[in-house]
């Protein structure tokens, strides 16, 4: 779906970053549809994405990089917002 990408200047353990997310708007509802690999930033829906009679829905969560520092990690975030639109009202 969308890679997330982060950097980190450090070596080592410092330098190494994991990523996570958890959902804003229902966040129940938003972690079970949709997940990220902690490894490589990934994020992709793991049910069918469905959308109101409105025509579309929105999915907002907050996407977290952190480095894996044992002692002293370092993190950042952003925020991900994915609207799903319906293609046959249009």
């Amino acid at each position: 779906m969308i890679k997330i990408n982060a950097t980190d200047a450090d070596r080592g353990l410092n330098g190494e970053i994991q990523f996570s997310l958890k959902g804003t708007n229902d966040p129940q509802q938003d972690s079970d549809m949709f997940a990220i690999d902690p490894d490589n930033g990934l994020v992709y829906n793991k049910k069918k994405l469905k959308h109101l009679k409105s025509g579309f829905s929105e999915y907002t969560m907050t996407i977290f990089a952190q480095d894996k520092d044992p002692s002293n990690p370092r993190s950042t975030h952003c925020i991900l917002k994915i609207t799903v639109e319906d293609i046959n009202d249009q």
